[in-house]
């Protein structure tokens, strides 16, 4: 790490984010990954193992809560259930942490990105609640992620449709392009057409596999920091996808 990556990550401490979306969406998955972290027994904050587990895998939420990993302490993140629709209650708490996070005068208690993640393996892939987080919720200048989980699910379908005109080799290649283009199609307007739309989309398949990834999460949230130091300090703290780290660096 450089002088001027350390001095930051000294000031500042660790890079926070504001995980959203309701159960199954795969939350846990992409927190373990970034954080490189293939057991939950490895997070760590100030409250008790067993508050945490529940709070990762059984949908017991309290947004103030910080989650960190002993396999990468430069994360901190605080999760939050999906907004459910009629919920007033849980968009004013959504709203409130955002506000008070972003405007916080102490840098380390800044909120610095918002990923929301949706699930895209069932028929109620959209709902008007989730629609309404870009609508009512004000981020306060925090980037919001929007991050499409299970994507797998919209390729095997596309594969099943071009099996009826192509061979499955053919379709096997295809399926990845026309399932984006389908989805894209059908869904992202829903999004990008909102008062507060997201400052970066990502596709994430296979995250059940060993070894998975979310570099693209990374390289989006990069890409949305308005400020040079918010860049170095994800640099600085994130140590799984080396080559985003090596392409922020070469642009310096």
């Amino acid at each position: 790490m450089d002088s001027e990556a350390q001095t930051i990550r000294q000031k500042i401490g660790r890079f926070r984010a504001l995980v959203i979306g309701r159960p199954n969406a795969g939350k846990t998955t992409i927190l373990r990954s970034i954080a490189q972290s293939a057991d939950g027994r490895e997070c760590v904050s100030s409250y008790l193992y067993q508050s945490v587990l529940m709070t990762l895998q059984r949908g017991v939420h309290d947004i103030t809560n910080e989650l960190v990993f002993s396999s990468n302490r430069g994360f901190v993140f605080h999760d939050s259930r999906g907004i459910e629709a009629g919920t007033t209650n849980e968009m004013e708490t959504i709203q409130a942490f955002i506000s008070e996070r972003a405007n916080a005068r102490s840098l380390p208690h800044k909120l610095h990105a918002i990923w929301y993640c949706i699930p895209t393996d069932n028929a109620r892939l959209v709902t008007a609640a989730e629609e309404q987080f870009f609508d009512k919720i004000d981020p306060n200048g925090v980037p919001v992620i929007l991050i499409f989980t299970k994507f797998e699910s919209q390729e095997s379908d596309a594969f099943h449709k071009l099996q009826e005109t192509c061979s499955p080799e053919d379709a096997l290649l295809e399926a990845p392009h026309q399932a984006r283009k389908h989805f894209d199609q059908k869904h992202l307007h829903r999004f990008m057409n909102r008062e507060y739309p997201p400052q970066g989309i990502v596709y994430l398949k296979d995250m059940h596999k060993e070894n998975a990834e979310c570099a693209d999460i990374l390289e989006q949230t990069m890409k949305a920091l308005n400020s040079d130091t918010l860049k170095w300090l994800l640099t600085s703290v994130q140590e799984v996808n080396l080559k985003l780290r090596i392409k922020e660096m070469l642009k310096r």
